[in-house]
């Protein structure tokens, strides 16, 4: 496989202006092997101050979209899901997703496209932040959009500088439309370099 990457934003444990864009290309199979697919993905990342205050803390408005597709049948480790922290928060990770059997497992789909809408702002000095977002997305066998699901919520972020640009996220998030076997999560906790 490979990757095109091009990041403009700002250095430093607070994304708050510039763009990141990602598009990777995997091809499985073509060394050999039981499966023989292709997946695409492509992600952007938009961060832009919206306001200082008077001790240089910014609020920013972020924007997130990820897309994939995969060609053919890949086996269900391979495909995507959606749902938690870093998807469509409200529902359980893995918690949207096609399901198939008596018991409607999550088998993953072929096409995935999810966005968030975030707004970050200071609480307490630079370490401690909230977040308001809307969360919308949808995981599919094919690339024909059957069901949108949605969801809104606030959080807290706790920014650790012995860590790098590690935060602990928490977020409480509501569904606003879902399908009747999605799973939801009201709850996600996180420690990664950003959410």
């Amino acid at each position: 496989g490979w990757q095109l990457y091009r990041d403009t934003t700002n250095r430093g444990p607070l994304l708050y202006t510039g763009t990141s864009t990602t598009f990777n290309y995997e091809a499985y199979g073509a060394m050999g092997g039981a499966y023989y697919f292709h997946k695409f993905t492509l992600g952007f990342d938009g961060y832009q101050s919206v306001l200082e205050d008077l001790l240089d803390r910014r609020t920013v408005l972020d924007f997130h979209l990820d897309s994939g597709y995969i060609t053919r049948n890949a086996p269900f480790f391979e495909r995507f899901y959606g749902g938690g922290l870093g998807s469509v928060r409200g529902f359980a990770y893995r918690g949207i997703s096609p399901r198939e059997g008596r018991e409607s497992d999550p088998v993953g789909g072929n096409f995935n496209l999810e966005g968030t809408l975030q707004l970050n702002f200071p609480i307490y000095g630079e370490n401690l932040r909230g977040v308001v977002f809307t969360d919308v997305g949808t995981v599919e066998q094919d690339i024909r959009i059957h069901t949108i699901r949605s969801s809104v919520g606030a959080g807290i972020r706790l920014v650790l500088p012995i860590f790098g640009s590690a935060q602990l996220a928490l977020d409480f998030a509501v569904p606003l439309s879902k399908a009747q076997e999605d799973t939801t999560q009201f709850f996600s906790f996180s420690f990664a370099p950003k959410f």
